[in-house]
């Protein structure tokens, strides 16, 4: 069985019934966009990093250095709720590249798109929907169609853009 990308196996320890120890090894996936959509949240390991003895190519050992970090390329709408505070901004220079968010052993790149701000501004409604606040003034439904229509315009795909488009879909 191939694993999905970012997958990583947990050993999980358990007794038989005859009280012998056993290790059981679980693969853990990544959420889905619709999983983040209703709200879940995987709890990952810390990152890791332990030295290995390898031989290389003339036979001679080395030591490498090996960690349980995963690397996803994302675009704003796709990253997890709990981590749009922990976003950096990276530079090259003078010149923006991208953002970047940790959680433990994952790592977020987030490729920059034409419509990060109508991201953001659909993430804070949304948060506001979740704290029961449901009440919008006109001006905000304004805002909230406006970036929608903005947002389905350049395609762009993320669990932000599903649930903004299921909860504010009759405003």
């Amino acid at each position: 069985m191939s694993k999905k990308y970012g997958s990583f196996n947990v050993e999980i320890d358990y007794y038989s019934e005859y009280g012998k120890k056993n290790t059981k090894t679980h693969t853990v996936s990544p959420l889905s966009q619709q999983e983040l959509v209703n709200e879940w949240r995987l709890v990952l390991p810390k990152k890791k990093i332990k030295k290995v003895q390898r031989e290389n190519d003339s036979g001679r050992d080395i030591n490498v250095r090996k960690t349980n970090e995963r690397f996803f390329k994302i675009n704003l709408a796709q990253l997890p709720p709990h981590l749009f505070s922990k976003l950096k901004n990276i530079y090259r220079g003078e010149d923006f590249l991208h953002y970047t968010a940790r959680d433990n052993c994952y790592i977020y790149i987030v490729n920059p798109t034409p419509v990060d701000n109508e991201i953001r501004i659909l993430f804070k409604f949304c948060q506001l929907y979740n704290n029961s606040f449901q009440k919008l003034t006109d001006e905000e439904k304004e805002d909230v169609k406006n970036c929608i229509s903005l947002i389905n315009e350049y395609e762009i795909k993320g669990w932000v853009v599903m649930k903004a488009n299921r909860l504010f879909s009759n405003i």
